[in-house]
């Protein structure tokens, strides 16, 4: 099974295959950020600026400050210079800046270069050097590295395998709050993989990762609910909490939710509801969702798959 690692989070659209330092690390994800270093004094102007948008102020304020070697702002430069904001996208800039930033020990730039060796971005491939880029900014209390470095000792890449290394940043990490490590700990309890097989010690991590809004853990707690595991068996329970996973955008939970509005389960039976849901499912392109809306179908009137039609556009609008 492939486990989630945070890759994605600092990473953006695909690349369009011409040039050889494809898109390496736009850091304007929410959680990423969530865990940025403390801003110094003198750059907080600059950092307002960018988060206003006002790009031409922050670069002026962000090349003064690199030019004298700050890191943060080496940074930020590196972060204009991946997404194009302020400059010409120049993955090969970005990466400089970055690399100068890192050199300083700027966490979350060590955090780039550690996606960085570890996806070829721009550079060869090199595990052993995207856990040495991890470890730097794991060190310093850097909660996405904490988990990716636990990641690494996990499945032995680049470090030797080392389930009690990895736990120990895992632990690190999801005690900042860090969902995707909360999320994994959840996992590990629940199959009980190198560690004691424990509904409750999974229900707890999955709980507190879903009020991150994990959509994950949102799944796992509707899972749980439905199987009694960890707690009492409660259908309404976990429609709830599939329905929150599938508003989140979880395919698999979307899915679920179409089948227990199809047929009454923790849910008053509603056709058009289930249509929605696994119309959603299917677009996710998840197996099976595409059958079971063909098979609801012949039962709906055409109001009920107009309402599904309308909302689905809704739905998709919203969730862009």
């Amino acid at each position: 099974m492939k486990f989630f690692r945070d890759n994605r989070l600092a990473r953006p659209g695909a690349s369009s295959g011409v040039s050889r330092y494809p898109a390496i690390a736009i850091l304007c994800s929410a959680v990423i950020l969530a865990f940025a270093v403390e801003t110094n004094a003198g750059m907080q102007d600059g950092v307002q600026a960018h988060r206003k948008g006002d790009y031409a102020t922050a670069l002026k304020i962000f090349k003064a400050s690199a030019d004298n070697g700050d890191a943060e702002a080496q940074y930020y430069l590196g972060q204009m210079s991946a997404s194009g904001q302020g400059v010409p996208q120049d993955q090969k800039a970005a990466l400089g800046w970055y690399q100068k930033s890192a050199g300083q020990g700027y966490a979350a730039a060590l955090h780039i270069l550690g996606l960085v060796y570890e996806n070829g971005q721009g550079v060869p491939r090199d595990l052993k050097a995207a856990a040495m880029s991890y470890m730097k900014a794991a060190e310093k209390g850097y909660a996405p590295s904490q988990f990716n470095f636990g990641m690494m000792y996990f499945d032995g890449r680049g470090v030797p395998q080392d389930a009690n290394a990895a736990q120990k940043w895992f632990l690190k990490s999801a005690d900042q709050g860090y969902p995707a490590s909360q999320y994994f700990l959840g996992i590990l309890f629940y199959k009980g993989r190198g560690v004691a097989q424990s509904y409750k010690t999974a229900l707890e991590w999955f709980q507190r990762a879903a009020e991150k809004g994990d959509a994950r853990s949102l799944h796992y707690l509707g899972v749980m609910s439905e199987n009694g595991q960890g707690s009492v068996q409660d259908p309404a329970a976990a429609a709830k909490w599939y329905r929150k996973a599938a508003d989140a955008g979880n395919a698999i939970s979307q899915y679920t939710v179409g089948v227990m509005y199809a047929e009454g389960k923790g849910v008053s039976t509603d056709l058009a509801e289930a249509h929605i849901w696994l119309t959603l499912a299917e677009k996710a392109e998840l197996s099976g969702a595409r059958e079971y809306r063909l098979k609801i179908e012949p039962q709906m009137t055409a109001k009920e798959l107009e309402t599904s039609r309308v909302m689905v556009k809704a739905w998709l609008v919203m969730h862009k």
